[in-house]
C-alpha cells in the first residue's frame, strides 16, 4: 500500500554494515566497563590501596560520567567520529595504566576520572551512531543494540571473574583493555558505516 509505514525490521537493519559495527563495538565497551567495575574492590586491595576507597572510587566514576555526558552533548553532532575515537582511546589508556599508575591514591583517582568521563561520553556517541546507521530502520537497530548491550553487561562480570582467576586482581584492568582495544579498532575501521565524520569534521 503506497505511503504505508513499514514495521521495524531487525533483519533489514542487520544488512546495514554500520549497524553491525555499532552493535558490536558498543557492547564490547560495556563488557570492558563491567569487567573492572564489578571487581574494583579486589583490584584496589591488590594495588595496596584501602578497601574503604571502593565506594569513593565508584562514585568518582559515576560523577565523572555526568561530565562526559555533558561533553558528548556538545560534540555528538559536530564532531561525532573524532569524539567517539577520543573517548574510547582515553578509556583504553585508563585501563592500560591502572595496573601501574593506579597503585597510588592520586593516580588511581585521576584515572578513575578519565574512565568516568570517557565512559559517560561514549554512551551518547554510540546512541547517536546507531540511530544514524539505522536510517529508516533506526528503531529496529536501536532495539538490536539493547539486546547486545545486555549481553555485554552480563558477559562482562563473567569475563572479569575469569580474569581475576587467571591473571590476578591487579591485572583485571588489562583484561578490560582488550575488548576496549577491539572496539576501538572497529570504530576506526567503520569510517563510512557506523562512525562517519560529522559535517564540521568533513569541512576540515
Amino acid at each position: 500500500m503506497p505511503g504505508a509505514i513499514r514495521p521495524p525490521s531487525i533483519r533489514a537493519a542487520l544488512k546495514l554494515p554500520g549497524v553491525v559495527a555499532v552493535a558490536t563495538a558498543w557492547p564490547l565497551l560495556l563488557l570492558a566497563h563491567f569487567t573492572l567495575f564489578t571487581y574494583i574492590a579486589p583490584f584496589l586491595l591488590a594495588s595496596g590501596l584501602p578497601e574503604a576507597l571502593t565506594g569513593i572510587s565508584l562514585s568518582v566514576v559515576g560523577i565523572s560520567g555526568l561530565v562526559g555526558i555533558w561533553i558528548a552533548g556538545l560534540t555528538a553532532d559536530s564532531h561525532p567520529r573524532r569524539s567517539v575515537i577520543t573517548a574510547v582511546a582515553l578509556l583504553l589508556l585508563a585501563f592500560a595504566l591502572l595496573p601501574v599508575v593506579g597503585t597510588t591514591t592520586p593516580g588511581m583517582f585521576a584515572l578513575m576520572v578519565v574512565w568516568g568521563v570517557a565512559f559517560g561520553a561514549m554512551g551518547i556517541y554510540n546512541q547517536a551512531a546507531i540511530l544514524r546507521a539505522g536510517g529508516e530502520h533506526k528503531d529496529a537497530a536501536n532495539g538490536l543494540t539493547v539486546v547486545t548491550i545486555q549481553v555485554g553487561i552480563a558477559v562482562g562480570a563473567g569475563y572479569g571473574a575469569l580474569a581475576l582467576t587467571l591473571v590476578g586482581a591487579q591485572l583485571v584492568p588489562l583484561a578490560a583493555a582488550l575488548p576496549t582495544a577491539v572496539s576501538l579498532a572497529i570504530i576506526v575501521a567503520s569510517r563510512r558505516g557506523g562512525y562517519p565524520a560529522g559535517g564540521r569534521e568533513k569541512r576540515r
